[in-house]
């Protein structure tokens, strides 16, 4: 079998790439509690003219918190996973969050979650071990099958470490893609304001296999 090879150079390190490769995500996923109030919120997010390109689920949308993306070839995904329990035994691994805000952005609505020193340092850490062994030149292919792809969905992956890593780490729980016609009913809107912050445990984290849009399609190593 003929492989479509490319050298990649990280920092001064080459390694070698292929097609056999993921766009995967290291994730926070919420409790249970929150993990449901993120899918009743993403579910609520009404259009008349378009069917929402983000609706959360508990199957191949999962709520979640991106710590680090990238593309990661299959044979280095026991290696990449070994760092990441590694890192979990040097770390904190229950960590203390809240959100903070119910954020609507240019492109979604959002949650906002507390970037805490020992969240920020565990981000750090995966950037500094785990980004060395990734792609950032990943392709549709390389995304879980999906009828329509957004080419946005691979710059967010290739163009993580610029935009979303170290003091660009903005820690969120994405609830879904709005357009004009979108509206998130208000209240939710209420009763989420009047309730803030919401604070939270979590000790699960996961890697998983990105589909459309970023987002958590598949569950490929998990630990809680």
């Amino acid at each position: 079998m003929t492989k479509d090879l490319k050298i990649l150079k990280w920092h001064n390190i080459f390694f070698l790439s292929d097609k056999r490769m993921k766009a995967i995500d290291i994730v926070i996923i919420p409790p249970k509690d929150i993990f449901n109030l993120a899918i009743e919120i993403s579910n609520s997010i009404a259009s008349e003219t378009i069917e929402p390109p983000i609706l959360l689920n508990n199957k191949n949308q999962l709520p979640h918190i991106s710590l680090l993306m990238g593309g990661a070839e299959d044979s280095k995904i026991d290696l990449i996973w070994s760092k990441i329990e590694t890192l979990l035994e040097v770390h904190e691994s229950t960590f203390n969050l809240e959100i903070t805000e119910l954020k609507k952005g240019d492109h979604n609505y959002s949650f906002t979650i507390s970037r805490t020193p020992e969240l920020l340092a565990f981000h750090n850490s995966l950037v500094e071990e785990i980004a060395p062994l990734l792609s950032y030149e990943v392709t549709e292919e390389h995304f879980t099958n999906s009828s329509t792809f957004n080419p946005r969905s691979a710059d967010w992956v290739n163009n993580y470490i610029e935009n979303s890593s170290g003091e660009n780490f903005k820690p969120h729980i994405t609830l879904g893609a709005h357009h004009d016609s979108m509206i998130l009913g208000e209240k939710h809107l209420c009763s989420l304001e009047e309730n803030l912050p919401i604070r939270f445990e979590v000790q699960h984290i996961t890697l998983c296999h990105l589909g459309n849009y970023c987002t958590c399609a598949e569950t490929i190593r998990s630990v809680s």
